[in-house]
């Protein structure tokens, strides 16, 4: 059985046959690649035959989605942390923002007075 589907990021799937579920996370279609994450975190690339020839199935997303991230302590995960959530920053600190268009990166410049 074949998969007709389209890949569709941040879709959850799994192997017929039981495989490691993944999640796609990028498709690119000028070089016809499939950007897939493995729970464990391992990053792989799908050509289009390849992704059209496996049999897949669509899943929920896993109920713990820290797999990938092992490394992270519990204490960062955990929603309770109240110092992790209310530390702000003030307004008042960042003089200016600029945009690189070629990075697609933001920078912040912070002047003391």
């Amino acid at each position: 059985m074949n998969t007709t589907m389209l890949p569709e990021i941040g879709q959850w799937y799994q192997p017929v046959n039981k495989g490691r579920i993944f999640q796609v996370v990028a498709v690119d279609a000028a070089e016809r690649l499939i950007e897939i994450q493995k729970y464990d975190g391992d990053i792989d690339e799908l050509e289009f035959n390849e992704w059209y020839a496996a049999p897949l199935r669509i899943i929920d997303p896993p109920e713990d989605c820290s797999g990938p991230m092992d490394d992270i302590e519990q204490d960062v995960l955990d929603d309770n942390n109240d110092e992790l959530h209310t530390q702000k920053l003030p307004l008042s600190s960042f003089d200016s923002i600029t945009a690189m268009d070629e990075d697609d990166a933001i920078s912040a410049t912070v002047i003391d007075n």
